[in-house]
């Protein structure tokens, strides 16, 4: 099989190396300094608010996602932001554009970079995950989506890095994280009604909603156990 035309230009291996350095060092340094408790989940939800209703609100929180995930650890973040701004139909649309364009950009990066600068950026996941993905590229997307255990971009990055087709790649992602995203989404807004009108009936539902989720999560992690062999026999090996 012959490498990627992309792969041919040490320039674009060196300007995509160079900016996911510069950005998980800041995504790094966010994370364990004083700027973690400045750049929190109430400041994303007040600018989130500042740009709420405007013509040009989707490129603006699709730039963030990208520049999130590009940061590696502000994912998880910018969904329960997005939740906890917008309506829940806005808040779906924006999550699922933002998360799929930034889902795309690292594994856009990980088809230029060379394997070995990939491993190194994805540490101890390189290695189990690389397996997966190589055996049933959209299941493999798919399970590890709905089973996290790596970061979205650590996932991503692999992804690109390990030639899963692009097709498989967009159809395994869009399956496997719209299932959580429409879950933080509707559990965010159903949080945000308990705590703005507290009556009995609001926490009634917001209890039945974690008991349906709870219940959806482990009846999907039975049927899918079986397909769950592989990754945990690739991470003992």
């Amino acid at each position: 099989m012959s490498a990627s035309p992309v792969r041919k230009f040490p320039v674009a291996r060196y300007f995509a190396a160079g900016l996911l350095l510069c950005t998980f060092a800041l995504g790094t340094y966010w994370r364990f300094s004083s700027w973690h408790d400045r750049v929190n989940l109430d400041t994303l939800i007040r600018w989130g608010t500042e740009v709420q209703g405007h013509p040009w609100t989707l490129v603006v929180i699709t730039l963030v996602f990208v520049a999130g995930g590009l940061m590696v650890f502000l994912h998880a973040v910018l969904l329960w932001a997005t939740a906890l701004t917008f309506s829940p139909l806005h808040a779906v649309i924006y999550a699922e554009v933002g998360s799929f364009a930034s889902a795309m950009v690292v594994y856009s990066l990980g088809r230029v970079l060379r394997q070995d600068v990939v491993d190194r950026l994805a540490g101890t996941y390189a290695g189990r995950l690389a397996h997966s993905l190589g055996k049933k590229g959209i299941l493999s997307l798919v399970i590890l989506h709905w089973f996290p255990v790596a970061p979205f971009s650590v996932l991503n990055l692999i992804a690109g890095s390990t030639h899963v087709r692009l097709v498989d790649y967009m159809i395994g992602t869009f399956i496997g994280m719209t299932p959580g995203i429409l879950f933080v989404c509707l559990f965010g807004h159903q949080v945000i009604n308990t705590v703005h009108h507290p009556h009995w009936v609001n926490f009634l539902e917001l209890v039945l909603f974690m008991g349906i989720g709870w219940f959806s999560i482990h009846q999907l992690h039975k049927r899918l156990e079986a397909h769950q062999a592989p990754f945990e026999n690739a991470a003992i090996g």
